[in-house]
């Protein structure tokens, strides 16, 4: 049975610090992303059973400091911005020429590489993003014609060697740009690769399924001890179209609010147009995330404005339906991961509110 296009998402949020390496300053981390598809926007299946076409790439930024945090010491955790770390597409069947019952799964990933920013320029660590860019594109439309129905995904040794390939071409490109005298710093201290990795998932892995992304990157001395230590978070996640067309929401982490450590419990207003989700923090805050009738959003630690004890760690909030002149409310929502995140009704419409 022929497959339906799939809205999907995948979202880089947080780079965690666990134990930094950089000598007796501060880290300043970088991240660089290349997203990338396979699927029926740009390939179609031919007659002799192999794919044929062109990679969908969506690059960012990739400049020195993209995170908007340059201090970041252990235990310091960095909100990955929207913008770099998140991929939101309809993954399409990859259709098969002549036969339109018959289809291919398409493929949805992204090339991530942290860094730590030390003597390579500004204009090197821009050139570095750039050709990685421009590598990630022709290695993947060189691999498109390898795969067919009988070989539908690249191989762990493939994604290997196209790694260390992308390594060493951002390199000769950060080269290109600088001087001799820049190349010479870069040489005796040049930034970091911290970790590089290539994620995938297929059309079919994420029909209505939700994958934790986990990624840890560790570096270990010869005698064991590990001398730096970092942690990416985030999640990829496909959903079949919502009937109500709900879209997704990062509400805590749009408006900085700490971590839940319960259930949150919701209120909606239709008539108003207002939306409102109150829930717990691991410091037994309750705080309240407002969307108002105008699109505003916002955040309160209603324990703090109030005055009030801390709630019981076993106690989630429970709604009083009693609305002031400005009330506010939100559909249903789930907390995931610690970040209370909007997910709408039904509960298979996942990731939409």
């Amino acid at each position: 049975m022929a497959r339906s296009p799939l809205p999907t998402r995948i979202s880089l949020d947080q780079i965690k610090c666990i134990e930094p390496n950089d000598g007796f300053g501060s880290a300043e981390p970088y991240l660089w992303t290349v997203f990338f598809k396979i699927d029926g926007d740009g390939v179609i299946v031919g007659d002799n059973t192999a794919l044929q076409g062109e990679c969908t790439i969506v690059a960012s930024d990739g400049s020195h400091g993209n995170l908007g945090d340059r201090d970041v010491d252990a235990g310091d955790t960095v909100v990955v911005p929207w913008g770099i770390g998140e991929f939101r597409t309809t993954l399409r069947p990859i259709p098969r020429s002549g036969n339109p019952n018959e289809d291919h799964p398409g493929v949805v990933g992204v090339v991530l590489a942290l860094l730590e920013e030390d003597q390579v320029t500004d204009a090197g660590a821009q050139a570095g993003y750039a050709a990685l860019v421009d590598f990630v594109r022709k290695e993947i439309n060189r691999i498109i014609p390898t795969l067919n129905f009988f070989k539908q995904e690249v191989s762990d040794e493939e994604i290997a060697a196209l790694t260390k390939a992308a390594i060493d071409t951002v390199k000769d490109a950060i080269e290109s740009v600088q001087s001799t005298g820049d190349n010479f710093w870069s040489w005796i201290d040049g930034d970091d690769t911290i970790g590089f990795k290539v994620l995938r998932w297929s059309h079919d892995d994420l029909v209505d399924n939700y994958w934790d992304i986990n990624e840890r990157f560790q570096k270990v001395a010869p005698n064991g001890a590990v001398i730096e230590d970092w942690q990416i978070l985030g999640e990829s996640q496909g959903a079949q179209p919502s009937p109500y067309n709900y879209t997704h929401a990062r509400r805590s982490e749009d408006v900085g609010s700490p971590a839940a450590a319960g259930a949150p419990t919701t209120c909606l207003h239709p008539a108003q147009g207002t939306q409102n989700i109150v829930y717990r923090d691991t410091k037994g805050h309750l705080h309240e995330l407002w969307r108002d009738a105008i699109g505003q959003v916002g955040t309160t630690d209603l324990t703090a404005n109030a005055g009030a004890p801390t709630a019981a760690s076993s106690s989630n909030p429970t709604p009083t339906w009693r609305p002031p002149p400005t009330w506010r409310s939100s559909p249903t929502s789930a907390a995931t991961a610690g970040c209370t995140r909007c997910t709408g009704r039904p509960a298979t419409s996942a990731w939409t509110t």
